[in-house]
Parts: C-alpha cells; sequence; structure tokens
C-alpha cells in the first residue's frame, strides 16, 4: 500500500511504502505539472465546445475556454501543492 505523506518543512516531496520512502525528483514534479496542464486543456476545450454550441460567437467561446484553463490549472496545482507533490 502507498501512503501520501506530507514533507516536513524544507523537504521534497515523498511517497512512502510501507517503511521505505520515496523522493520525487524533479522530472517526476514537472511530468505532474504537465499532466495537470493537459487535464486543464481537456476542460478548456469542452467549456469552448459547450459554448460554442449554444450560438455563442467564437472570441466569446475561446474566452471561455480560457477561463476554464485557468480555473482547472490554478485547481490542480493547489491540490498538488497541498498534496505536497510540487514543493
Amino acid at each position: 500500500m502507498v501512503e501520501l505523506m506530507l514533507p516536513a518543512s524544507g523537504s521534497t516531496a515523498s511517497l512512502r511504502e510501507g517503511h521505505r520512502s520515496l523522493k520525487l525528483t524533479f522530472a517526476v514534479k514537472l511530468l505532474l505539472v504537465l499532466i495537470a496542464g493537459l487535464v486543464s486543456l481537456v476542460v478548456a476545450i469542452g467549456a469552448a465546445l459547450l459554448s460554442r454550441s449554444s450560438d455563442a460567437a467564437l472570441p466569446a467561446a475561446v474566452l471561455c475556454g480560457a477561463g476554464a484553463f485557468a480555473v482547472s490549472m490554478t485547481l490542480c496545482l493547489c491540490v498538488m501543492s497541498a498534496l505536497g507533490l510540487t514543493g
């Protein structure tokens, strides 16, 4: 069983498996941020398509998608930060 632990102040994020502690490298943290970006991009495209399907103008649909991307990316980064994955 893998247990997610919050890091002590000044230490790096770690995953604890039993009695072993796995440190997250910079590459893994970068991949997590990229995954958050891709999830946010999917949310943004969905929001833009839904906005466009309700007869909104193209600039309004793009703006709606951009807002959805910003909110989704912020939420993903806040959750990862709260879990200690980006610190």
